[in-house]
């Protein structure tokens, strides 16, 4: 294998003995390796598993993933590549041959480009690093068929892009190394879903526009701003705090004078259609002898120091003991935390330090041989990048006991491959100019190729210093599956209205452009959850064998059918398009295109405000007039966009929520459109039985002279 040096895409903090080796793995320091294969869940997919036994006796072990039931039993099999393993007494490392002319993808939600090329990727999630990384790569052949390797470890190592492969880099012990085969794109991503996991339901405000409140003043701050959303008419259906508002010397408790009253906050945001999401951050902090405290000593539920002591570090709030996650009874206890707090009145929850964040450890969080003891006692190095969603699994858990009619919600900057099961994963931009704008695509593409489809960046506030970037960063963000504005100051209330305007007005046409396709946002997700085809894809998605598209990251398919082309530069009011080829005959502009575009590259006007999308022709559109909320807008029926094909044809199904708590049900509705007569007939069936009672309001493109 070409194993030249490259560039770290992360701050190169990396202990050298992860850096990458000029010259091919020895296989020093292994005894044997094998591989097993599971059965093909999905028709078309291959399975199989690499395990190593190092010459000290020790051997690859299951630490993260889970494959289902139906995925056993493993089976010894001949190895379809044969991977190269080396340790070398600190590290154990794995080089893996993908061969010539391939195209490399994945590392989560990190990078600078889409296409991977020669670059490493540093598995150490920090809060203030760019992330998440996963320890997992693809690969696309010149013939569309495509593998995946995945690592199985949460421990600290790298992920390095060669030129004709992969090489994961892990300290002190041996992991598995999952191979993944498809004979295309959608079938190696339907059997990762089976290897990595279920998905979240979210519920269905999570799905609208987020706004978080940074250092608020008290809670009349927060009630401001919530007015100010609602008199300016712009769509938001959650606010979020951060811990400014909470106690700092006991865990889950609003503070006793900046929040009084937390329930009567709670009232007054649901009585304006918002809900409220808080900070939960992962510690218990030393000081008052609070019950918390108390009971995480007496009964073992922190992180151990190397002495054996309960750890405590120092926090941007002062010292503080440390959950143990990795432990099953920690879990439950910290849930018990959750449930009380929520029915204080909390909708959802998210951790900004979940890692967790240590701004003033030469590590940046615990130390390294700080002790867990999950299953069995375990180094912290070895545990660290699956602390954040082992924290969100707690959350959600105890959400759902303070609201079990409801959806739990939590967000987690943290992730591992469990995370999609428990939360959504929310990624840092990478600074707050247009290059970090740039950066943010591609990062979200990467993210849902490397299993995580609920994703999504908060806009960062320093964006705000330009009003164009600012709109455009909006106009970005409204159209991933996640999205979260923040106000960087309580005291001038700086937001969505902060240059007026036409900043102003771009901002708004964005938010109202994601309640209007909120509809295709949620059936996506429920598509994602079972067939792991991301939300967000990438352009070579619509066309694998076209080789032009596997490098386009500034643009992307909303789903299969919607080409948007957002933005990204400074300036611009016009950018060029590159429409795939399409069996249905071309594309229409979704806002005003009369004429049906064949696959090319294409100039359209995009001045602020406006995102350039098009529509595969033979696709019905479900959309919805823009609301407030979602739920103001779940009252009205959605609206048919309908792009007939040069046969007058067009078909498109959507997802409906019918129900939460135990109730908990989603429809799928399929159409069907044609021209007769002069009117455009609509057939609908949802879940395999007519609908005839429902009025549907419809809008023709590119039907001859017919009538809606």
């Amino acid at each position: 294998m070409s194993t030249s040096p490259a560039a770290s895409v992360l701050p190169a903090s990396t202990d050298p003995r992860l850096a990458l080796r000029d010259l091919p793995l020895d296989g020093g320091g292994v005894k044997r390796s094998e591989c097993a294969s599971a059965s093909r869940a999905v028709a078309g997919a291959g399975l199989f598993v690499f395990r190593v036994l190092l010459e000290d006796g020790r051997k690859s072990a299951r630490a993260v993933l889970a494959p289902r039931d139906d995925l056993a039993p493993l089976k010894l099999a001949e190895a379809p590549l044969q991977p190269q393993w080396e340790f070398d007494g600190s590290c154990v490392r794995v080089q893996v041959p993908l061969g010539d002319g391939q195209h490399l993808y994945g590392g989560g939600a990190t990078g600078t480009r889409l296409l991977r090329r020669e670059e490493r990727v540093e598995l150490w999630n920090l809060r203030d690093v760019a992330g998440p990384a996963l320890p997992l790569a693809l690969s696309v052949a010149l013939d569309g068929s495509a593998r995946a390797v995945v690592a199985d470890s949460a421990a600290r190592g790298s992920l390095q892009f060669l030129s004709d492969g992969v090489e994961f880099a892990f300290e002190r012990e041996p992991f598995e190394l999952w191979l993944v085969t498809g004979t295309d794109v959608a079938t190696l991503l339907a059997q990762l879903r089976e290897l990595l996991g279920p998905v979240v339901r979210p519920p269905l405000w999570s799905l609208g526009y987020q706004h978080l409140v940074r250092k608020p003043e008290n809670a009349e701050t927060v009630l401001e701003i919530a007015a100010r959303f609602r008199a300016r008419h712009l769509a938001c259906d959650a606010l979020w705090l951060d811990d400014t508002l909470l106690e700092t010397d006991k865990p889950f408790a609003f503070h006793r004078e900046r929040c009084a009253e937390p329930k009567a906050l709670w009232t007054a945001l649901h009585e304006r259609d918002l809900q409220l999401v808080v900070a939960a951050p992962p510690r218990v902090p030393l000081g008052r002898n609070v019950g918390a405290l108390r009971a995480g000593l007496d009964e073992g539920h922190f992180v151990l120091d190397a002495s054996g002591s309960a750890l405590k570090a120092r926090t941007h709030v002062g010292l503080a003991h440390f959950p143990d996650f990795t432990r099953e009874a920690t879990r439950a206890w910290w849930s018990a935390q959750v449930e009380k707090f929520a029915l204080e009145g909390v909708d959802g929850l998210w951790s900004e330090f979940d890692a967790p964040d240590l701004a003033r450890s030469g590590w940046g969080t615990l130390a390294p041989d700080a002790q867990h003891r999950g299953t069995a006692p375990t180094r912290h190095e070895l545990v660290h990048n699956s602390l954040g969603s082992l924290a969100a699994s707690a959350l959600s858990d105890g959400l759902a006991l303070a609201h079990p009619d409801a959806r739990p919600f939590c967000a987690s900057r943290s992730a591992h491959f469990a995370s999609a099961s428990h939360s959504v994963v929310l990624g840092l931009a990478d600074g707050a100019g247009w290059e970090a704008l740039r950066h943010a695509l591609p990062r979200a593409l990467s993210a849902g190729l490397s299993g995580l489809p609920f994703f999504g960046f908060e806009i960062p506030a320093g964006a705000e210093a330009s009003g164009e970037l600012y709109a455009r960063w909006h106009e970005l963000v409204a159209l991933l599956p996640f999205a979260l504005g923040s106000s960087s100051s309580a005291k001038d209330l700086r937001s969505a209205w902060s240059h007026g305007g036409e900043i102003e007005r771009a901002i708004k046409a964005a938010l109202d452009r994601r309640m209007r396709f909120f509809p295709t946002l949620a059936s996506l997700l429920v598509e994602a959850a079972a067939n792991g085809l991301p939300v967000v894809r990438p352009m070579f998605l619509a066309d694998p064998t076209d080789r032009a598209l596997r490098s386009v990251d500034d643009q992307f398919l909303l789903g299969p059918d919607l080409v948007v082309a957002p933005v990204l530069q400074p300036g611009a009011r016009e950018r060029t398009v590159l429409l795939p080829s399409s069996p249905t005959g071309g594309w229409f502009l979704l806002d005003g295109g009369k004429d049906l575009l064949p696959a090319g590259r294409y100039t359209v006007e995009a001045p602020l405000g406006r995102t350039p999308i098009f529509v595969r022709a033979g696709r019905i559109l479900i959309t919805h007039a823009p609301a407030r909320s979602t739920a103001a807008q779940s009252g009205s029926d959605p609206e048919l966009q309908v792009f007939f094909d040069p046969r007058q044809r067009a078909t498109g199904a959507f997802h409906e929520d019918l129900g939460e708590g135990e109730k908990r049900r989603t429809a799928r509705t399929e159409l069907s459109a044609h021209v007769l007569r002069g009117r455009v007939v609509i057939d609908a069936f949802q879940d395999g039985r007519e609908v005839v009672d429902r009025a549907w309001h419809v809008h023709a493109h590119g039907a001859a002279a017919a009538r809606s």
